[in-house]
């Protein structure tokens, strides 16, 4: 059942016929053992047949999870592209670099989806259908363009500084800012890292803002 439903095209038939051949021998066993047969030539078919499954179990899931990645990558690649005009139109009228590092953050969010395709680790939940695979997968390039759309403000904001010195063309801190906001949408766990590590500091001996407000509230009352 779950091969008739999940997959598709030849994959499917290949599986469904792995589970035919696999239940025509468990019926031959059973009418060989009506038969009298000898105990441990059954034993060691059976385990036999227990291997035969357990392979076409593990090219079930596979051959689903392949599908599932096709999916998945659709639905990022649609919503990366429709990012990725919108900000173009925006950026042919004027440029503004959180634009910009909305279309940087989409493409690093594909790209590192692909490089974990590619290395064979990229593990989904294939059971719920194409349709939720799809959705999931246009979740993430906003995730990335978001991600990246913060570290711009940081970096424009004046929170943090970017690497390069005042005295280099605008051009430059245009591809810095660039830079990042890829390297954000590339791995969320990067941004919140380099969020964390950019925000200011406070100087040792300096009181917490935060505590010296509650200090003051609590001496006022």
């Amino acid at each position: 059942m779950r091969a008739q439903i999940v997959l598709t095209g030849v994959r499917q038939r290949i599986c469904l016929q792995l589970v035919a051949a696999s239940a025509a021998h468990l019926l031959s066993l059973v009418d060989t053992s009506a038969g009298h047969a000898d105990e441990d030539a059954t034993a060691a078919a059976l385990r036999r047949e227990r291997a035969a499954i357990d392979k076409t179990t593990e090219y079930y899931r596979h051959a689903a999870n392949g599908q599932a990645q096709i999916a998945y990558f659709a639905g990022m690649a649609a919503v990366a592209v429709l990012i990725s005009a919108v900000a173009a139109l925006a950026l042919a009228i004027e440029w503004h670099t959180w634009v910009a590092a909305l279309i940087a953050g989409a493409v690093g969010a594909v790209v590192s989806v692909v490089q974990r395709i590619n290395a064979g680790d990229f593990e989904l939940e294939y059971d719920v259908g194409r349709p939720y695979a799809f959705f999931l997968g246009g979740l993430r390039p906003m995730i990335g363009a978001a991600f990246a759309l913060a570290i711009s403000f940081a970096f424009t904001s004046g929170m943090t500084h970017l690497p390069v010195s005042d005295s280099d063309p605008a051009a430059n801190k245009r591809m810095a800012i660039l830079v990042v906001a890829f390297l954000a949408g590339f791995s969320e766990r990067f941004a919140q890292d380099t969020l964390a590590t950019a925000a200011p500091k406070l100087k040792a001996g300096a009181p917490d803002p935060t505590t010296a407000t509650t200090k003051t509230t609590e001496e006022a009352g």
